[in-house]
């Protein structure tokens, strides 16, 4: 555990760190991350994780995220990269008290080895916000098969490369400030269009994210992320160590 940013030093940091070089055919991962009431964690990967090809089979990765009353969450891990013919279902459900803020991305883009311009077979998300009670506050599902990678279709990914969804889940009286700020972001990312939108049942606010390539996607996360940490705990987020 590090606490990296001496303006939030109650912000600890927490890396998930893998040495099998990557998600496999027919992997499962589950992860859970729980914060008590009032703590504060920054939980991120060493890297981006590359999703390898496969030959029948898939592979899922479980994220089980709940925040207690007053806490503060960032679930940010770095872009999944997907591999030609991958199969990758990736589930995330956060459960949050009142008072508490989770910060969460979901993102990825694709690359072939070969240069064969080769795509991933299938990409799940599905995103589970709930309240203390269990009761479903937003549910977000996003499928995208081979068919839909290949072609570049309009209103799916068009020239676009890479994918990213950016959620801030907070009852906060922020979170109107945070819609509108977004859509000035939005406005001025170039390469990029970027989507934002208040989530239903007053949960708070989406940012969905297409990019040129990863570096254009990495820039539109931070941004998102900049505004958030600088509007919810007063200043920018430094440069993490990776």
């Amino acid at each position: 555990m590090q606490y990296q940013d001496p303006n939030n030093k109650n912000i600890a940091t927490l890396y998930s760190q893998s040495c099998s070089g990557g998600i496999y055919e027919n992997d499962s991962h589950k992860l859970e991350l729980i914060a008590q009431s009032d703590a504060e964690v920054h939980f991120t990967s060493q890297a981006s994780t590359i999703i390898h090809t496969m030959y029948g089979g898939h592979a899922e990765q479980i994220m089980a995220i709940t925040a207690k009353s007053r806490s503060y969450i960032e679930y940010l891990p770095d872009p999944q990269i997907l591999f030609p013919n991958s199969i990758f279902k990736s589930k995330i459900r956060i459960s949050i008290e009142k008072g508490a803020t989770v910060l969460m991305s979901d993102s990825f883009l694709t690359h072939d080895p070969s240069f064969q311009e080769k795509k991933p077979d299938l990409y799940q998300s599905e995103i589970i916000i709930d309240d203390s009670q269990g009761k479903n506050l937003v549910i977000d599902r996003l499928n995208i098969e081979n068919w839909a990678f290949q072609r570049r279709t309009p209103g799916i990914f068009g020239e676009y490369k890479t994918h990213g969804t950016f959620i801030l889940v907070s009852q906060n009286a922020l979170t109107p400030l945070i819609h509108s700020m977004g859509q000035a972001i939005a406005d001025s990312m170039p390469n990029t269009a970027m989507g934002v939108s208040l989530l239903p049942n007053s949960t708070g606010v989406i940012f969905r994210i297409l990019a040129m390539d990863g570096i254009q996607l990495r820039i539109a996360l931070h941004a998102c992320w900049s505004l958030i940490r600088k509007y919810y705990k007063g200043s920018e987020p430094v440069i993490r160590k990776k």
